[in-house]
């Protein structure tokens, strides 16, 4: 069973309405860090890419990993905790983002399309809800393991939108029978919207880039979404970085979106990114995509 499965089925999401934030926190590092005691292999495989990237791998640093990939479930959680007042107060609350979001919105402004690139890094579940609070227009890329969870998800999206706090997001599923992904991503973006997607995992467009000296699978295909939509757009690199005290901040780097290096300028930004707190990165607990030699 993953650690996924694992705090999934823990109970926790039986008992979570009502609870606090902390509560939940020290719920999910609670059972997942006994969870990671008892499946010793997990930590090899953090520690095993820590090294492949020439970054600290020693106990700490895996304690580390493991911790920030603890948050990100808490993080992913949390909407569930109280009603959408709740959420939308903790966002406006725990989150510096209104610069980009500003930068965002002069660039949508002038007719442009915005692509939005973001990793496995820090409170990643965050940027999409926080961008609809700014009641910018988004469109998330992202995949659901049931049928359950897509259901669930869309019928939320709704009900943020109807309380008036939130833009509507509109949820773009990779694999859904009967829907081509990269043919909604391009009419978002010809619609002068957001389209905010991952791009450190490996799919059939991916390209070989550098990361700490590495060839990895990398871009999953966003250059030629981007071209794909012939139109005017707009390339960001996303981070929403966890800050020492509880709050975080939306880190936006504006890409080159014309160039044919924007794949290896998404990836500097996420090296850069990385190189200031390694053990945010918690894709560091997956099977990392390297390219074979």
């Amino acid at each position: 069973m993953s650690i996924s499965k694992h705090l999934q089925t823990s109970g926790i999401l039986e008992n979570i309405v009502g609870m606090s934030p902390q509560r939940l926190e020290e719920q999910v590092i609670s059972l997942g860090t006994s969870w990671y005691g008892r499946h010793p292999k997990e930590r090899d495989i953090i520690a095993a890419n820590l090294e492949a990237f020439g970054l600290d791998s020693s106990v700490e640093a895996v304690n580390g990993v493991i911790y920030n990939v603890l948050l990100h479930y808490y993080e992913k959680f949390l909407p569930l905790a109280g009603d959408i007042d709740f959420y939308a107060d903790f966002l406006s609350i725990s989150i510096e983002g209104e610069a980009g979001a500003e930068e965002i919105r002069t660039s949508l402004a002038a007719s442009r399309g915005i692509c939005i690139a973001t990793a496995h890094f820090g409170a990643v579940e965050f940027i999409t809800p926080f961008l609809a609070l700014q009641h910018l227009p988004i469109s998330a890329v992202l995949r659901f393991s049931t049928e359950e969870m897509s259901r669930q998800a869309h019928t939320r999206s709704i009900a943020m939108e109807k309380c008036g706090r939130f833009s509507l997001i509109n949820l773009i599923e990779i694999g859904r029978p009967g829907t081509v992904a990269a043919m909604q991503m391009a009419a978002s973006l010809r619609r002068g919207e957001i389209v905010l997607s991952v791009f450190d995992e490996r799919t059939p467009y991916s390209k070989p880039v550098n990361l700490f000296g590495r060839r990895v699978w990398g871009g999953a295909g966003l250059d030629k979404m981007i071209d794909f939509s012939g139109t005017d757009t707009d390339l960001y690199a996303a981070f929403m970085v966890r800050r020492a005290d509880r709050r975080y901040h939306l880190d936006l780097k504006k890409i080159d979106a014309s160039g044919d290096n924007r794949v290896d300028a998404i990836y500097l930004a996420l090296q850069s990114t990385i190189s200031r707190d390694p053990a945010q990165w918690y894709f560091l607990h997956e099977e990392i995509p390297f390219v074979e030699e």
